[in-house]
Formats: C-alpha cells, sequence, structure tokens
C-alpha cells in the first residue's frame, strides 16, 4: 500500500481575512458549522462559548464558521484577540491578590479594532479616522500630556506676562523708591572705613540690587502659578480617558460600525489559560459590553469553561436564588466533542493525494488504525500519521506512507469499526445540548477498548453494576465484543442487588481475535432500547389484564396474552383510560420494528429514553388510578345497582359504621354507592399503615351490618393486616393483578 499526502497535509485552517481565500484543511462537522455560521449571520449582538478540550478543534471550527460567513457576507470586521493580550491587563503589586485592570482590558479591545481596521481597504475613510480618534484617546497617554503640556506652556506664559505688568506698574516702583532713597542716605554717610566702599555703596543699591529682588520674586510666582495650572489639566485628562468614557465610546463605535452595515466580530481564543476566578471578574465587569453592544464575541476555552456558571454556582452558592448572576454571562454555549467517523473520512480525503491499495478495504483499515491510536482526536491523528510516513516524493516534496498492515493493526482496525458503529448509530445524541455528554461517552469508550486491546489474552473484564448510560454503553459494547468473538463469557453475576438494571450482568474473558467481521450496523437492541421494550410490553400486559376483567363483567371470552401487542384487541382500554390506549398506539410502530428489525429502528437515545419515561409515567398513573378503573369495571358488571363513585368525606352516611377517630383516616379514599346507600363499597390504599386494631373493628362492623359492605385494599405487596372481609388488589406484577381481580369479581357477583 502506497499513499501520498499532499503537501500541505498537516496545515489547518488559516485565520479568515477579508479578500483573501481559506488556506488550510478543515473537513467534517457540517452540524457544529452550520450551527455556528447560522448564528454569527443571525446575531448582532451577544457572547458565544465555544469549548471542548485542547487540540479538539476549537479554533478550526470558528475559524470555518468565519470563513463560511465571509463567503455569504463581505461587510464582517473580525478582531482576533487572545488571552495572553487579555492578561496584559493584571496587575500583581500582591501576588496572592491578583485582579484585573479593566483599563488595559478596554484598551486592548480599541487597539485590536484599531490594528485589524487599519489592515481592511474597504472600511471608509470616516469611520476609519474615527476609529483612529479612539485608539488615540484610549492609548496615547504620553502623547496626550506632552500636547497639554504644550499649552500649559502657553496659558502659563500669558499669566506670567499678566503678572509682570501688574507687578511693573505697583510693586517695582515702591522697590525702585525705596533703593534711591536707601543709596541717599548712603552718599552723605560715611558709614563704611574705606572711600572706595562709601562710593560703590549707593550705587549698588540705587540699580542692581532692586532689579535682582524684582526677578526672583517674579520667577517664584511664574512657578506656583505653572505647577498649579498644569495640575489641574492633568486631572482634566485623566477624566476625560476615564474607564467609563472609553467603554462608552468603544460601545458607541460599535454603533457606529453597525450603522454602517457593518458585522463586527470579537474572536477571543485560549480563554482557559485565565484562572477561573479572572475569567469571572472580567465578565462581571464587561458582562454588559460584550452581550449588549452592537458586537459578536466569540470566547474559545476548555472543556471546563462549558459548566463555569456551575462552578460558580457552587462556590457562592445561595439556595435562594434560582440562577446565579453567571448563569447569563454567555447568551450561546457550544461543546465541541471529537470528530465522527465521517467526518475523519472526509479528512483523509482532504489529505490524501494519490493511493495504491491492494483492495478497496486497505485504505478504510489504514484510516481506522490510524483514528484507533488518535482516539478520533485530529490533534494526535496527525501525530500518528506524520509517525508512518515513510519517505518524500523528490519532485514534489509530497509525503509518502508505504506499508503493510500487521495483524495486530487490522485488530486495531476492526475494534475502532465496532465502536464508532455502537456509538454513533445508538449513543450519539445530534443535539448541541448534549454535545458534551457524547464527549464523555466517546471518552469512557475509547479509553475502555484500548484498555482491552493492551490486555493479555484471558484476561478477565466484567460488566459495570451502575445504571447509567455509560455504564450501559460499555455493557453493549461487551456484548458486541461477545457476539464479535473477542469476548468469551465466564460467568453471570448475580443481579439480586442491582433490581433496577433490565440487563444481565457477565464477566467476559480476553480471546484476542475476531471470530466475526463487526457488522455494518447494529442488528440487536441496545440496553436502553430493551427498556423500552420492556416498559412497552409490562403496559400492555397491565392494560389487557383491566381489559380482560371488563370482558368478563360483559360476559366477553378474554383476550388470550400471545395478543397484548394486537392494538385492535386493546382498543376497548380507550373505555378505561384513553390515556393508556394513545401513548400504546403512538408507540406500537416504533415496538414492532425494534422487536422485529432492530436493524431498522432509527429513533435517537433522547427519543428513546422520552418515551421510557412515558410509558413508566403512564404505568404509575395506571396504578394510582386503579380504583377509577376497578369503578368502571364493577359498574359494567353491575348496572342495576347504579352505583356512583363518590369520596368517603363528601356525605357523612357513607360508610357509616367508621366512627368519629377513625373516620379522618379514610376521608380522602372513593367509594362506590349506589343510590339508598345499601350497598358500599370504600378503596383503600397504604392500609399497612392503618392500626391494626381499626381494621378489626371494620371487619366485625361489616359482618353485622344489614347494609352490604366490600373493603377494597389495593396494595403493591401483599399486606400483612388481611381478613376474609377485605378484597386485597395486588398490583406488583401483571399476574397478581389479574388474579386478584378474578377474586373481586367473584365477590361482586353475590354482593
Amino acid at each position: 500500500m502506497r499513499i501520498v499526502l499532499k503537501r500541505d497535509w498537516d496545515v489547518q485552517i488559516a485565520r479568515p481575512l477579508n479578500g483573501e481565500t481559506p488556506r488550510g484543511h478543515y473537513s467534517g462537522r457540517n452540524l457544529e458549522l452550520n450551527m455556528l455560521a447560522n448564528e454569527i449571520l443571525r446575531g448582532k449582538k451577544g457572547s458565544i462559548l465555544i469549548s471542548g478540550y485542547r487540540g479538539v478543534g476549537k479554533t478550526s471550527l470558528v475559524y470555518k464558521s468565519l470563513w463560511n460567513v465571509l463567503s455569504k457576507k463581505r461587510e464582517v470586521i473580525i478582531v482576533f484577540l487572545n488571552a495572553t493580550q487579555l492578561e496584559s491587563g493584571f496587575y500583581t503589586e500582591i501576588n496572592e491578590n491578583k485582579k484585573i485592570d479593566p483599563r488595559k482590558i478596554i484598551e486592548n479591545l480599541i487597539r485590536g479594532l484599531f490594528i485589524t481596521i487599519s489592515k481592511d481597504d474597504s472600511i471608509n475613510n470616516e469611520l476609519e479616522e474615527k476609529i483612529k480618534d479612539l485608539y488615540k484617546k484610549a492609548t496615547a497617554s504620553s502623547f496626550g500630556k506632552s500636547e497639554e503640556f504644550k499649552n500649559q506652556k502657553s496659558l502659563t506664559q500669558e499669566k506670567a506676562n499678566e503678572l509682570y505688568i501688574d507687578f511693573s506698574l505697583e510693586k517695582t516702583q515702591l522697590i525702585y523708591v525705596s533703593s534711591w532713597i536707601l543709596s541717599t542716605a548712603l552718599q552723605f554717610s560715611q558709614i563704611f572705613p574705606y572711600d572706595i566702599l562709601n562710593k560703590l555703596a549707593p550705587l549698588i543699591v540705587a540699580f542692581p540690587a532692586p532689579l535682582f529682588i524684582n526677578l526672583m520674586y517674579k520667577k517664584s510666582i511664574i512657578s506656583r502659578n505653572k505647577e498649579f495650572s498644569e495640575k489641574d489639566i492633568d486631572i482634566m485628562y485623566q477624566y476625560d480617558a476615564s474607564l467609563n468614557n472609553l467603554e462608552f465610546d468603544l460601545e458607541d463605535m460599535h454603533r457606529k460600525i453597525e450603522n454602517s452595515n457593518l458585522k463586527l466580530i470579537y474572536v477571543i481564543d485560549e480563554l482557559d489559560k485565565l484562572d477561573i476566578n479572572i475569567i469571572e471578574e472580567i465578565m462581571n465587569y464587561f458582562k454588559n459590553l460584550f452581550n449588549l453592544s452592537e458586537a459578536l464575541f466569540i470566547f474559545i476555552g476548555g472543556e471546563e469553561l462549558y459548566n463555569y456558571d456551575s462552578i460558580i454556582n457552587q462556590k457562592n452558592k445561595d439556595p435562594d436564588i434560582l440562577r446565579n448572576k453567571n448563569y447569563t454571562f454567555f447568551t450561546a454555549k457550544y461543546f465541541l466533542s471529537r470528530p465522527l467517523w465521517p467526518d475523519l473520512q472526509n479528512y483523509f480525503k482532504d489529505i490524501i493525494y494519490s493511493e495504491e491499495t491492494n483492495n478497496e478495504l486497505e485504505l478504510e483499515e489504514l484510516e481506522r488504525m490510524l483514528c484507533f491510536d488518535a482516539r478520533n482526536d485530529f490533534f494526535d491523528l496527525k501525530k500518528y500519521i506524520r509517525h508512518k510516513i515513510t519517505d518524500f516524493d523528490n519532485s514534489t516534496d509530497m509525503p509518502i506512507i508505504a506499508l503493510e498492515l500487521s495483524h495486530r493493526d487490522k485488530i486495531k482496525s476492526k475494534l475502532h469499526k465496532a465502536l464508532t458503529i455502537l456509538f454513533e448509530e445508538k449513543y450519539m445524541i445530534k443535539g448541541h445540548l448534549n454535545w458534551r455528554e457524547n464527549e464523555m461517552l466517546s471518552r469512557t469508550l475509547f479509553d475502555y477498548i484500548h484498555r482491552i486491546y493492551l490486555s493479555k489474552i484471558g484476561d478477565t473484564f466484567e460488566d459495570p453494576k451502575e445504571d447509567n448510560s455509560c455504564s450501559e454503553l460499555l455493557r453493549d459494547f461487551n456484548k458486541l465484543l461477545y457476539r464479535l468473538g473477542v469476548l468469551e463469557i465466564v460467568s453471570l453475576v448475580s443481579k439480586e442487588n442491582f433490581p433496577n438494571l433490565p440487563a444481565s450482568l457477565y464477566t467476559y474473558k480476553y480471546n484476542g481475535e475476531f471470530s466475526n467481521e463487526p457488522p455494518a450496523s447494529i442488528d440487536r437492541p441496545t440496553e436502553f432500547e430493551n427498556k423500552f421494550l420492556m416498559r412497552y410490553e409490562i403496559l400492555s400486559v397491565y392494560s389487557l389484564v383491566l381489559l380482560n376483567a371488563l370482558k368478563q363483567s360483559n360476559g366477553i371470552i378474554k383476550t388470550d396474552a400471545g395478543e397484548t401487542y394486537n392494538l385492535d384487541k386493546l382498543k376497548s382500554v380507550e373505555y378505561l383510560d384513553p390515556g393508556i390506549y394513545n401513548i400504546l398506539k403512538d408507540l406500537n410502530k416504533d415496538y414492532m420494528i425494534l422487536k422485529n428489525e432492530a436493524y431498522s429502528y432509527c429513533k435517537t437515545r433522547d427519543v428513546t429514553e422520552t418515551n421510557i419515561s412515558a410509558l413508566g409515567d403512564r404505568l404509575i398513573h395506571l396504578k394510582s388510578n386503579l380504583e377509577n378503573y376497578i369503578s368502571k369495571i364493577i359498574q359494567t358488571a353491575r348496572p342495576e345497582c347504579n352505583f356512583e363513585l363518590k369520596r368517603l368525606r363528601d356525605n357523612n352516611n357513607y360508610f357509616s359504621l367508621l366512627n368519629d377517630s377513625s373516620r379522618p383516616l379514610f376521608k380522602d379514599c372513593k367509594i362506590l354507592v349506589n343510590s339508598d346507600l345499601s350497598k358500599q363499597i370504600i378503596f383503600i390504599k397504604n392500609l399497612d399503615s392503618i392500626e391494626k386494631n381499626i381494621i378489626k373493628n371494620i371487619a366485625s362492623e361489616i359482618t353485622g351490618s344489614t347494609i352490604s359492605y366490600i373493603v377494597v385494599a389495593i396494595s403493591e405487596k401483599k399486606i400483612k393486616q388481611k381478613s376474609k372481609e377485605i378484597c386485597v388488589i395486588l398490583t406488583e406484577s401483571p399476574e397478581n393483578l389479574g388474579k386478584s381481580l378474578d377474586e373481586l369479581m367473584d365477590a361482586i357477583k353475590s354482593f
């Protein structure tokens, strides 16, 4: 087998830029791409979180979606930022108390917008100038102060001139007159011992001294006024470029961009590199900006961020608050799970230049083997493909994979096929709210299958005992490998402690070989599908029991148990409860397909589980309303009695043998009565909760009464306080219910 890869086979899709064509490889994930691209095209504002484990392809998905958006709408501005750029807005004066500087984050958003539009020739000049002005205001702190300093220098010079003029008119005259008087006095008084000093002193006092005093006083006034004015200007500048003003200006700029028929998108990648507390602080501070301004914010981060609001809720849990304030941080959230087999097949088609294989299955075996090693992970898949490269074409430098698959390689391929068929056909749910669950199931199954592959022949594996989706998947996978000959049943595990599990639990032994090829599709019901079959059958059988009691009361032959699932035979159940018949009718087609042609059953797991719950709820409803159904059956059997169904509390004459102390215990019980109250049938639930002596008193009163009474006790299990005057209806199983109803109807005949 010889496979030639394209030269750029490992180049991932590049950032989308207006005017350029997509570069790099991206294939598959059509559902995810379409959902995200549609949300971007429709949305004008809001914040979208794309989360998933590292290397799953989150950034590539966003880039490909944006390329798809650009192919439909060219008027788009995309600003790319990453967590390190946001992190530059942190200050750590005290390392233990790491906080954010919101102003720096706003500056980085504005800087990113400015850099983006400076490279885009499609932006009109007026809008571009406004964005440049905002950028200068946000980032040019030293420039702004130096410009204000020039204005201030001019201002202080004007004040100095005014002071000089004012000074020359008043204080200068006083200084000079004083100096001349002192000089004259010195000239006529010889106070110095030397003649030369007596002659110089008057001259110095007359001119140089007053000039020096004047200059020094003037300089002092100018310095004080200059310092005061510069302080005022600095405060004014900080106010003009404050955080609130910048955030308001940025929101206003978003509106201007939107009014210019441009869509603005911020892509903030690697959010998972930030501490969860830092993310909370950022989202708290800028929630309105991210969600309400006329721009779309796309955040890309790790899988832990998907349940970010739950994490914060647990930390700040308040039992009186339904939703924490963090619940609405993101207007939409997507969890990206690892790609499916069809996605990976498309990727191989995209990167393979040519192929030479011995048969049509050989290439698929190679691809599945590589995907098995990579666990369906794009990032690791490139690593394993690179590991298989054996040479390069001399003329084109294209990588070449030339090899023959080993026996172990083929086992990997078959294990991968068995895994993907079971998971992708049966357990995967397409709805985006289930993408995280899909990832958890897939991850669990890949871990398990690698453990099987790396085990030794004869090693044993037990079915998990938990009642959840992961355990169901592993039990179904064990059964599939058993049918393929990879596993062999060693023993049956006791189910005594696991009554809720519908399937038997086994211990298996690893054989190390496939005796059968993996099927093209799953041809037998999975565990959750068997739950559906079981619930449908149980409800049908209970319905048939009630129906046969009704038929018996009319003298009609009972329906055979083999016709339980014949809707025509069950239609009379509609008389007892239309809801029971309707749900059996609605789900009958699914039941018949799954029972007879499991490979044709195409309902997803979530739909099937919803139907299981609906059938379970209807069965609970049936058991809790048995007194209504039995009443209808009795009314049909004894029409001459004209029975009506009432509640004991409606009339104190109903079941009057109850004394005042015991009557409140039965006030909610339903009772069948005829018009003259000569025949009364009371239905009691939870008989075991009533004191034994009260039951004895009721039984004795019934025996000695001239009125005909029947007590019908409805119970899930056999009751301890049983007497011949009490008819017990057991609901634990359809068989017990049928026998109980037969006994009751025999009593009704002689009533």
